[in-house]
């Protein structure tokens, strides 16, 4: 299969006019993924339904579907959407066509239609799923993108919905090794949602991820859309990890149907009076696994013959530690953050004012540095992490140790 596709992929005649029946049955009124599940059911394919009888028809989708199914203009809105998709550089598969990912066939309700936009290929490996909370903790975030980076340094995708918090955090962290990230979206390819992740978005494409979406381009963005992905993120991989989430949660929802289908679910403990934490703590009581360090997910991973086996004592030790314990001179930091980040909090105006950067600049490094283990976000603003304050309060009291004995003993020599 070639990695990147433009409109329909690689499909001969037959496999065209089902995909292009399985479209037309997508924009049918009343046939929701659903219905078009038990009409494939029920007559082999996508093409059977259409060429069924109105009455056959109306037995599994109702009367409406049946008298609309063969409306003339879905044709031309099919071959609009698939002119985006050619011009986009866009892959649209079908479901049970090459190119559709076997495991979300096996929803029950798998959706008819998926448009890919990157590097195909990535669904041909075992997936790990990374999802949780949009309000998370500097610490979930920064587990997220070691968990990422961890799972992708094995060349394992790093699926996630790329929404604010734990989704992004996994998704930058994969961006760092081969494995790379799968991004499900709950909006259409050509809608960047939330649109402060349009770059976030553009660089997944850019550098070797794929972007994978069941809706149409210029669809309007629903809350319904959200657990609709949600399904897909649970399907697709071989395992599901919940760093932090509420209770009840789209990342909760997307873990019970993870186990529910057979998936592995990993879940992160955490503090029992923390919001993010409860739903975490709850997956323990139904049979969540434990997961502490990220590096431990691949040996249990490669226990179970879920990935492929690798070195004995390599991979797991990469994540054996958070990327919070590094020290500061380790941090990437091009506009000198760190030197004017203090043991107190300051807001974000006053440290713009002290590096010269924008609001929306100074938040994305800002949020980075917190992704790496620099800094910390309180309510009153930003400030740098305790380990690093402990860090400097000692090196000044060993400074003022040194100055007081050097003191003392040019003291002794002038009264010799």
């Amino acid at each position: 299969m070639e990695s990147r596709g433009r409109g329909v992929v690689g499909y001969d005649r037959a496999q065209r006019e089902e995909f292009m029946a399985l479209f037309r049955l997508r924009l049918t009124p009343r046939v929701g993924d659903l219905t078009g599940a038990r009409l494939h059911e029920k007559f082999g394919s996508a093409r059977a339904a259409l060429e069924a009888s109105a009455k056959e028809f109306a037995d599994v989708a109702g009367w409406t579907a049946a008298r609309r199914r063969h409306e003339p203009d879905a044709r031309a809105q099919v071959e609009a959407v698939l002119s985006w998709a050619r011009e986009a550089g866009v892959a649209v598969v079908g479901r049970g066509l090459p190119g559709y990912p076997p495991r979300v066939a096996q929803l029950a309700d798998p959706p008819p239609i998926l448009f890919l936009l990157g590097e195909m290929e990535l669904l041909e490996r075992p997936v790990v799923t990374v999802v949780g909370t949009r309000r998370a903790t500097g610490a979930g975030r920064r587990f997220a993108w070691e968990l990422g980076r961890v799972v992708s340094g094995i060349g394992v995708p790093v699926a996630s919905g790329l929404a604010l918090g734990i989704d992004a955090a996994a998704h930058r962290g994969a961006l760092e090794g081969p494995g790379s990230t799968i991004a499900v979206l709950g909006s259409p390819l050509n809608r960047a949602h939330p649109p402060s992740h349009r770059r976030l978005q553009a660089r997944i494409v850019r550098e070797g991820g794929l972007l994978m979406s069941e809706f149409l381009p210029g669809e309007e963005v629903r809350p319904h859309h959200f657990p609709r992905r949600n399904r897909i993120l649970a399907a697709l991989p071989v395992a599901a990890a919940v760093v932090e989430a509420g209770v009840p949660s789209g990342a909760m929802i997307t873990a019970d149907m993870a186990g529910d289908m057979g998936r592995r679910v990993y879940t992160v403990p955490g503090a029992v009076d923390y919001p993010q934490s409860r739903g975490t703590n709850e997956l323990l009581k139904v049979g969540g696994i434990p997961l502490t360090r990220p590096g431990d997910l691949i040996p249990d991973l490669r226990k179970e013959g879920l990935i492929p086996p690798g070195k004995p004592d390599g991979d797991a030790e990469a994540g054996s530690g958070l990327a919070d314990t590094r020290g500061l001179g380790e941090i990437p930091d091009p506009h000198g953050l760190l030197d004017v980040l203090e043991s107190r909090p300051q807001t974000s105006d006053v440290l713009s004012r002290k590096v010269g950067l924008s609001p929306s600049t100074l938040l994305a490094a800002l949020s980075e540095l917190e992704l790496l283990g620099g800094a910390v976000r309180f309510p009153q603003g930003w400030r740098l992490p305790e380990r690093e304050v402990d860090r400097r309060v000692a090196a000044v009291t060993a400074e003022r140790r040194r100055r007081r004995r050097k003191q003392k003993s040019g003291t002794r020599r002038d009264s010799s």
